[in-house]
């Protein structure tokens, strides 16, 4: 009996070989407990908050009226060059509508938000066996941290990042 596999079909044998390694390595680091993530935007996505470059696709159709709006073309390389946190840093150096409208865009992504789904649930899970050390995430929605507990995750910001980096390290960190 032919045991099904767990790849897509339009996936050859070699791109199947590959990705069975990545997997049995991922395996391996875990067991060893030597994990550390990065999650960004799309980890979230299933609990209907937009992705990065969905977001800043609905941050210039606030920002540019239909009359000045770029062309498609250049809206599209924009959002291709650009991460979503550029385009809202630039955002900041705006005059203050600029930022009020981002900050509504990122509020209502939050509030229209399902809550955690099951990969952060799974996530939680592989912490409370120790498999995972440290989780680190760019994402503005907080649902990996509701997920944990708030008592189980630190949200850096520029207050706290040297305090949270001695606490690692014992060294204070340099930025250039």
């Amino acid at each position: 009996m032919a045991t099904q596999s767990i790849f897509p079909d339009f996936l050859g044998k070699s791109e199947r070989d590959d990705l069975q390694l990545v997997i049995e390595k991922i395996a391996e680091q875990l067991i060893d407990k030597n994990v550390q993530f990065l999650f960004g935007s799309g980890m979230s996505r299933p609990s209907k908050i937009p992705t990065g470059s969905e977001l800043s696709r609905k941050f210039l159709d606030l920002v540019y009226p239909s009359t000045s709006m770029p062309s498609p073309d250049e809206v599209k390389e924009l959002l291709c060059t650009f991460p979503f946190e550029c385009i809202a840093e630039a955002a900041k150096g705006t005059e203050p509508t600029q930022k009020e409208k981002l900050r509504t865009l990122l509020k209502e992504s939050i509030e229209n938000s399902t809550g955690p789904h099951s990969g952060h649930k799974i996530i939680v899970n592989l912490c409370n066996k120790n498999f995972l050390q440290r989780i680190y995430t760019t994402n503005f929605d907080l649902l990996i941290e509701t997920a944990l507990g708030t008592d189980r995750s630190k949200t850096i910001t520029k207050e706290n990042i040297r305090d949270l980096s001695k606490i690692d390290s014992g060294v204070e960190p340099e930025f250039l």
